[in-house]
């Protein structure tokens, strides 16, 4: 896998003041601090962010992926450490190379339905997974951005992203709109150099 160090039980953490306040005090609970839990949604994959419906959404996705798509979820597994709530979809993306390879997914998209929470998961692995793929053949070379994102990696990882959603039984609608995606969202979308 790649290297995933996972708290094995809830983690909390919070701003420095209200660190400092909850060592002097020795309380248990902050109700000020905004608070940031990380867990692993399975063996594997950790998961991060601050909204509940996230981590419920998100960790139906997989156990979908796991039951539908048994062979994609194994390699999802190897693809992403980490999935990362982030506040809009123009803030989603993959980063392959963080330690661990990290999805940021925006809780718009998580909200959708949980067969198109897994399906943004596939398609963002195939982004890592093309990403990891080069750099193991390439060991003293940068990768390329072609290599896994612009037009042809995502019309590339949609593909993929359909033939997944297949084999868990999304809807047709959210089937029929990755279908009609011109592979250009990446130009709309936060990006990680």
């Amino acid at each position: 896998m790649h290297g995933r160090g996972h708290a094995s039980a809830l983690s909390v953490s919070c701003t420095g003041a209200t660190r400092r306040t909850l060592s002097r005090s020795r309380v248990a609970v902050a109700f000020s601090a905004v608070l940031l839990v990380t867990f692993p949604a399975n063996a594997d994959i950790g998961v991060t962010g601050t909204r509940p419906d996230f981590f419920t959404q998100v960790r139906a996705a997989l156990k979908l992926l796991k039951e539908k798509a048994p062979e994609e979820y194994k390699q999802i597994e190897k693809d992403i450490g980490m999935i990362k709530e982030v506040e809009a979809w123009h803030l989603s993306g993959m980063n392959p190379f963080a330690d661990p390879p990290t999805f940021s997914l925006s809780i718009t998209t998580v909200r959708i339905s949980v067969t198109w929470c897994a399906g943004a998961i596939a398609h963002d692995a195939c982004h890592s997974r093309e990403w990891h793929a080069y750099a193991r053949k390439h060991p003293k070379e940068a990768v390329p951005d072609s290599v896994w994102t612009g037009q042809a990696a995502e019309l590339r990882c949609i593909a993929h992203e359909i033939e997944v959603m297949k084999r868990i039984g999304a809807p047709a609608w959210e089937i029929e709109d990755l279908r009609r995606t011109d592979g250009l969202h990446y130009l709309r979308t936060w990006r990680f150099r």
